[in-house]
């Protein structure tokens, strides 16, 4: 069994409700729940669409960050 527990994957998205669960369930065949983040921007003061509830209805374990700026650096830094 491979030994993960030192890795995060960050995943960056906007408007991506009808993709992030096929790259969850991709992650969570190498990575615990926990060990994933979900960092969802747009230029919006609430998200966009739900992939929140996706995120959560996967398993709420996975950490899911709203940012309210449409950068994918940004994304990234939080």
């Amino acid at each position: 069994e491979e030994d993960n527990s030192k890795i995060a994957a960050v995943i960056p998205c906007h408007l991506a409700a009808d993709k992030i669960e096929i790259t969850i369930r991709s992650l969570l065949q190498h990575l615990k729940p926990q060990q994933i983040f979900i960092v969802d921007n747009g230029n919006s003061e609430v998200p966009q669409d739900n992939t929140r509830e996706i995120v959560y209805g996967i398993d709420p374990r996975i950490n899911y960050i709203w940012g309210n700026i449409g950068n994918k650096t940004f994304a990234q830094y939080i």
